[in-house]
């Protein structure tokens, strides 16, 4: 099985790197945009989160079969990211694209902006690394929760007590861990659109302040089998709220965050 890890290892690899020009890419270029669509793009991958989410549920309570639930897994996300290509293939030919591109490339003109210098990353940097440093603290928090700790959290159950969650046992993991997290980070990343608040000055404190939910999920019952800490919450649905609020400001302060950076707000 070495050569299996092997290359499981190098597929991992490609998918990270490509992920990581495809993120860079696309915020570097919206950033000719106005702010709104910077949060486009944090909006459109939580919605693509909950879609693939909604997608796995029904496929899984459709097919039984592990075999045919992936062939159709991915043959609909293939066929998805088709689509992806082909939009961004129109969205190039559009007026508005065309208008925004051009009306940045006239700006760095007009001010004989060359190919930046580590200066120019440093000054830069001084004006926006709070906004950079939120970023980064908001998917800290996020990434160290969501899906590690939240999918190995399952139903806190007495010896010898039967399955009493309302969520199917096959389906439990995926309602109160992946499409909890998608779906309100959504709603978060939305939210952000219409209501901007606190302002870029004092954003760093409700950011850090979510540092405290990292606490929380470790006293709900996570990794109940070798765990060594006492379990705290146990009720579902204080561990499904905990899931809501984590989700919910995640999405919405990463939009601000990344909202309020190019302002060097």
């Amino acid at each position: 099985m070495g050569w299996f890890y092997v290359v499981t290892l190098v597929i991992v690899a490609i998918i990270n790197l490509s992920n990581g020009l495809y993120q860079n890419s696309t915020f570097g270029l919206f950033a000719d945009f106005p702010a709104k669509y910077t949060n486009a793009l944090v909006l459109g991958n939580n919605i693509c989160g909950t879609f693939t989410t909604v997608l796995s549920i029904v496929v899984t309570m459709i097919l039984s079969d592990v075999r045919s639930i992936a062939i159709t897994y991915f043959s609909i996300s293939l066929f998805i990211l088709g689509m992806c290509g082909l939009s961004l293939i129109a969205l190039v030919k559009q007026k508005f694209y065309t208008y925004h591109i051009d009306k940045g490339n006239a700006a760095r003109a007009q001010a004989n902006a060359s190919k930046p210098g580590l200066s120019q990353f440093v000054e830069c940097f001084k004006l926006c690394w709070v906004q950079l440093f939120n970023v980064f603290f908001i998917f800290f928090v996020s990434l160290t929760i969501f899906p590690a700790m939240m999918a190995a959290t399952p139903l806190y159950m007495e010896p010898g007590q039967e399955w009493h969650s309302i969520w199917p046992e096959r389906l439990y993991t995926f309602i109160t861990c992946f499409l909890t997290f998608n779906l309100f980070a959504t709603i978060g990343s939305t939210i952000a659109n219409f209501v901007q608040w606190p302002r870029p000055r004092f954003l760093w404190i409700p950011v850090l302040l979510r540092g405290l939910l990292i606490p929380f999920f470790m006293f709900c019952n996570y990794r109940p089998f070798d765990r060594t800490l006492p379990v705290i919450f146990k009720s579902e649905f204080l561990f499904l709220l905990g899931g809501i609020v984590m989700a919910l400001t995640s999405g919405y302060f990463s939009s601000l965050a990344m909202m309020y950076a190019p302002s060097g707000g």
